[in-house]
């Protein structure tokens, strides 16, 4: 009974999320002159965290053990 209600919500949230990223892409999507031109706007966002328990490598100006890196691609 508990595992089909968990597969109930879980179904519902999946529901909800993909019901966001449609919302999301309709207004990051822009056309005219009646639909013959569109475009979109996309990109990605990367974060990565790196822990050192040595120092740092040379090549890497850090002066503490941990690095945060963001990138965000459009």
């Amino acid at each position: 009974m508990a595992l089909n209600f968990c597969l109930l919500v879980w179904t519902a949230e999946a529901f909800e999320i993909d019901d966001f990223f449609d919302r999301l892409d309709s207004a990051l999507t822009v056309s005219a002159f009646q639909d013959k031109l569109r475009t979109r706007l996309s990109g990605t966002i990367d974060l990565e965290v790196y822990h050192f328990q040595q120092p740092a490598p040379e090549l890497i100006d850090s002066k503490i053990d941990n690095l945060f890196n963001p990138r965000l691609s459009l």
